[in-house]
């Protein structure tokens, strides 16, 4: 790997380099200044494209990138390259990232339709054009001041020289969920693996969570080759059986099985959204009331106590651990409980103890952990529960 000659305080043809705002994919970034126009831009040095074969892929799409245009783009400015390694000027975002909207929580459903039909869009328009982008994730989709959804990084990951499994071998475990099996394990590129990534986006915003978790990458993939992922209505009982079915298609394992376009799995998904809440009880629904006065007591029931209760006449176990995000919070509202040292992949549901009713479900991963968001019901009367 090339290492950039970008540093804070150099100048690459009219961009003087600022500040270093951290890796990303394809390189690192910086926030720079174009001086010929007098705004601030963000400047990718794409190290992994610096052998003379990815250079000239490079330069034959980088003009195309640069003609990429779309509300929900971030565009291109600029191109070229700097000391041989090539690298793309951004329109620069200050709004922030879409983890820091949604990690931890999922958003409200007519703002999570409304998000997601921008990323659709801005997806399917370079599809349009002939390009992919490849690595759709959440830090993928930056957002402007006003909180609008602005995708970033089309068509690079298509031009990385990198062999099949070393791209999920080589990601986080927080974003490896979101490349498509094909393309983890053959290095298959393609327009359904990235509508196969907005199902995956369309699911954490909607939940807060990824579709796929595990402790390491390898675990991830494994998840993904062989299991289903829990059901979103699981994760926010604010959703339901329509909404399961639109996001499953859209991670389907088999790319031919996938929704057409990202817009049509979109509009699919409003109306299940629709659809599910005309059928959830009005406890189930969110909203918001009086704050709830203490500790928010949650256990973790079904099934567990018989089978620790069964293991315990036979060899000791290890006692569960039980952490809530918020010790108080509002009729409505939410909050995450966290379990661990539960048996490997434990089903189990998430009770108030004050009246056995059941919020939510979940299934532990292999290593016993479980984490899921719940709602409290609006009629919940103020009080320790």
């Amino acid at each position: 790997m090339a290492r950039s000659p970008m540093r804070p305080g150099t100048v690459v043809d009219r961009y003087e380099v600022q500040e270093y705002l951290g890796p990303t994919s394809a390189g690192p970034a910086y926030r720079g200044y174009d001086r010929s126009h007098s705004r601030s831009v963000t400047i990718v040095g794409l190290e992994d494209l610096s052998s003379p074969e990815t250079r000239e892929r490079f330069t034959s799409e980088a003009p195309k990138l640069a003609a990429l245009r779309h509300p929900h783009m971030v565009e291109v400015v600029g191109f070229g390259e700097s000391q041989e390694v090539p690298y793309l000027v951004y329109d620069y975002v200050h709004g922030g990232s879409l983890p820091d909207l949604v990690r931890g929580r999922g958003l409200g459903r007519d703002e999570a339709v409304h998000l997601l039909g921008g990323i659709a869009g801005a997806v399917d328009e370079a599809h349009r054009a002939g390009v992919l982008h490849g690595d759709l994730e959440p830090s993928n989709v930056l957002l402007s001041a006003g909180g609008e959804p602005l995708v970033t990084g089309f068509g690079l990951a298509p031009l990385l020289p990198r062999e099949p499994r070393q791209r999920l071998v080589s990601s986080a475990t927080d974003t490896a969920g979101f490349i498509a099996p094909e393309e983890a394990e053959r290095g298959e590129v393609s327009a359904a693996a990235d509508r196969y990534s907005f199902a995956g986006i369309a699911y954490e915003v909607l939940t807060g969570s990824p579709p796929f978790e595990g402790q390491t990458s390898a675990e991830v993939l494994n998840a993904q080759l062989t299991q289903d992922p829990p059901s979103a209505s699981s994760q926010n009982p604010e959703l339901g059986p329509a909404t399961d079915g639109v996001l499953r298609r859209g991670l389907s394992r088999q790319p031919g099985a996938r929704w057409p376009s990202c817009t049509e799995m979109n509009d699919a998904l409003a109306e299940a959204i629709r659809s599910d809440a005309a059928l959830i009880p009005a406890a189930r629904r969110g909203g918001r009331g009086w704050l709830l006065a203490g500790v928010a007591v949650l256990l973790i029931l079904v099934g567990i106590g018989a089978l620790l209760w069964s293991r315990s006449h036979q060899t000791p176990t290890p006692t569960p651990g039980i952490s809530l995000s918020d010790s108080t919070v509002q009729q409505g509202g939410s909050l995450i409980v966290s379990g661990s040292q539960l048996p490997a992949n434990q089903v189990g549901t998430v009770q108030l103890e004050s009246s056995s009713r059941q919020i939510g479900a979940f299934q532990a991963d292999t290593n016993g952990n479980v984490t899921v968001r719940v709602t409290i019901p609006e009629d919940t009367q103020p009080g320790g529960h």
